[in-house]
């Protein structure tokens, strides 16, 4: 009752949880992912916004088609950025196929992209590659 809403901590060092006086919204680190910083959140009962930045195991930026999949398989829809504005597919990034679950899945080379919750309408993030670090952008906003 007394807490300073909103707010974020990070839960089983794996999971970033977004508490707002109304709503909570959660999403997933990339694996083995250090983090550097955590700017001041800002928002309101039902809205949240901020960024984290961190490193990936090897100290360096996190792998981002790696972090794509994983968010895809927490039931986020991602889709790299343009440049003009998320989350907008271009036609013209190279195409790096891979296996996934016994089928060929097609992931365009990228530096940065945007992903939406599925099961938290209203929840997204974008992932930008910094020098040397990751930076994710949160944000959620509920319909209350």
């Amino acid at each position: 009752m007394h807490e300073k809403l909103p707010s974020v901590s990070i839960e089983n060092g794996d999971t970033v949880y977004c508490r707002m006086r109304y709503c909570d919204f959660r999403f997933p680190l990339p694996d083995k992912a250090h983090i550097v910083s955590i700017d001041p959140v800002t928002g309101g009962a039902d809205t949240i916004n901020g960024a984290i930045y961190l490193i990936g195991p090897d100290g360096g930026p996190v792998k981002m088609r790696a972090y794509a999949e994983l968010l895809q398989k927490k039931h986020f829809d991602a889709a790299p950025c343009d440049g003009s504005g998320c989350p907008d597919v271009t036609n013209h990034m190279a195409d790096v196929p891979f296996v996934s679950d016994g089928k060929v899945i097609h992931y365009p080379l990228f530096d940065d992209f945007w992903a939406g919750s599925s099961n938290q309408v209203g929840g997204s993030i974008e992932v930008v590659r910094l020098d040397g670090m990751t930076k994710i952008r949160f944000g959620y906003f509920g319909d209350y």
